[in-house]
């Protein structure tokens, strides 16, 4: 009776949500067309993510506007202004709310389409164009652009524009203070994003071809070891294979590990170079202070959103990574559908991917 009655409240909990937002009708399965770029597939939902960005971009003015208006409340003993600075804020979270819903759509309906499409593909190619190529291989490409299309998009939104925004919003707020600052504070601003994404970039470019190898090598021995067991045990072949797979794990664990070690390797340096952006900035408004030219309620808030700024920028120098890695995933899987064989006749009623491929 229990087990029945946590049942019926999963499911009742499952069936408000789903109706709340409505996923039978919005989460699709799109039309992927893998002859075409892959951020082609972002298109199909251009304006979700169009709007989702434009919601999210308006949210993140108030983080940096925000700590400077609590701190004018205060330096001027204004409930006015603090009441509409706590306004500002329900208003903040409310539009990211519905930033993440929008986001939410697009992201499931490109990751879903990108696995069923590719799957779909594999599924109708003829056969013979599977007997060079191994099943492990397959999943593992599929598995990691799919789950790439995702990361990309939700890093694109909520990393790189809080970088863009609260930099120009907090560079802005510091120029109307002190121009001298302000123009030092882009200059960092601009230079520790600059160093920070071409370090990523050549370290991803060097470092993720051999981790993409290294993991499609495992995944194909798994799949071969658990499709051929009984041949494997027959042939008293187990001790061999058990060696097999032990030096591929081992293989992509290092090779993992030291991808991962490079860039902890980045994120600390650029941590500490950030270390010292941030006390210039904070000795300049200190001088400012000291010269009467500056309330010092109104340095700390500046601060504070100057931090704000600068953690984002750490934020998207973690993700640079990340986001460099899904595009080097997804491509990968688009440039192995295309060069993994050809359908000569329809296997489906309706087979959209048949004519694209046929005519390669």
């Amino acid at each position: 009776m229990l087990g029945k009655f946590k049942e019926s409240i999963s499911k009742n909990y499952f069936g408000f949500y789903q109706k709340l937002y409505r996923t039978n009708s919005r989460i699709k399965v799109l039309t992927i067309d893998f002859s075409k770029p892959w951020w082609s597939v972002y298109a199909l939902q251009k304006w979700w993510w169009v709007c989702s960005g434009l919601l999210w971009c308006t949210a993140l003015i108030w983080d940096t506007l925000g700590p400077i208006a609590v701190a004018l409340s205060i330096q001027n003993s204004s409930y006015e202004l603090l009441g509409l600075s706590i306004l500002g804020y329900l208003i903040r979270y409310s539009l990211s709310y519905l930033s993440l819903i929008l986001a939410i759509y697009a992201e499931n309906n490109v990751r879903i389409s990108v696995q069923y499409q590719a799957t779909k593909f594999f599924l109708t190619v003829d056969p013979i164009w599977h007997s060079t190529r191994s099943s492990g291989q397959v999943i593992s490409k599929v598995n990691r652009g799919s789950e790439a299309t995702t990361t990309i998009s939700t890093i694109l939104i909520f990393s790189v524009l809080p970088v863009v925004v609260s930099t120009i919003v907090s560079v802005a707020a510091i120029l109307s203070i002190n121009v001298t600052t302000g123009l030092i504070a882009t200059g960092l601003n601009v230079l520790f994003a600059s160093v920070s994404i071409l370090s990523y970039y050549y370290n991803n470019k060097t470092l993720n071809p051999i981790v993409i190898e290294q993991e499609d090598e495992q995944k194909s021995l798994q799949v071969q070891t658990l499709q051929q067991i009984q041949i494997i045990r027959s042939s008293f072949a187990t001790i061999e294979q058990r060696n097999a797979i032990f030096k591929s794990a081992k293989s992509v664990g290092e090779a993992q590990g030291v991808k991962t070690f490079s860039v902890v390797s980045i994120g600390t340096i650029m941590l500490l170079t950030l270390s010292l952006g941030v006390g210039i900035i904070t000795f300049l408004l200190l001088f400012q202070v000291k010269s009467g030219n500056l309330q010092p309620v109104l340095a700390v808030a500046i601060v504070v959103t100057y931090l704000d700024s600068l953690n984002k920028i750490m934020g998207l120098s973690n993700q640079a990574e990340k986001i460099l890695t899904s595009i080097s995933n997804i491509k990968d899987l688009f440039i192995f559908i295309r060069g993994f064989g050809k359908q000569t006749y329809a296997v489906l009623e309706t087979d959209d991917s048949y004519s694209f491929i046929s005519k390669k």
